[in-house]
């Protein structure tokens, strides 16, 4: 009895993106510092959906990008109501 081996099978990964560029996470602390409100503030824009953000353990985290992200939106409604 002979067996076949199948030369696409290997036993690594897949391959993954070259480049890995880790985020910037913040707490709200962080966050309120950077819009000039209150921690109380950032964390109503959480809930209410305004501002992305993830869980984790007790607090809230929100990336860099999230925040631009929010500051951009911003600065568009803004420039819309004008």
């Amino acid at each position: 009895m002979t067996s076949k081996t199948n030369s696409n099978t290997s036993n690594t990964l897949p391959q993954g993106p070259k480049t890995f560029e880790p985020q910037t996470w913040l707490t709200t602390e962080q966050v309120a510092a950077l819009l000039k409100v209150g921690t109380r503030t950032v964390c109503n824009m959480i809930t209410a959906g305004k501002l992305k953000s993830s869980f984790v353990g007790r607090r809230f985290l929100t990336s860099a990008r999230n925040v631009e992200a929010f500051i951009q939106a911003q600065e568009q409604d803004f420039t819309q109501s004008e």
